[in-house]
């Protein structure tokens, strides 16, 4: 069982660090990448030159292409998923 978690984190970092790339040379200025297991986000703002930042489901989240005038609370949509499929 320990490898096979191995062999698909593996596999899933590879698709992230290609996925990354075409998104960074098609010319994206942003990329998120949500992760519910481990409640991660990552943004890579491309637009600013800034990458990776990490942010977890605690924090609000800016949208870089929109200057941080918007964000997106995550604690918010955690409560709310918490409550639909009564997770804790």
């Amino acid at each position: 069982n320990g490898e096979a978690k191995y062999y698909r984190f593996v596999g899933r970092s590879k698709d992230i660090i290609i996925k990354t790339e075409k998104y960074m040379t098609a010319g994206c200025k942003e990329y998120w990448i949500i992760d519910p297991e481990n409640e991660t986000v990552i943004v890579y703002d491309f637009k600013n030159e800034r990458y990776p930042l990490n942010y977890t489901f605690k924090d609000k989240v800016p949208v870089n292409i929109y200057n941080g005038d918007l964000s997106i609370d995550f604690s918010i949509i955690k409560k709310k998923l918490n409550e639909l499929f009564g997770e804790n």
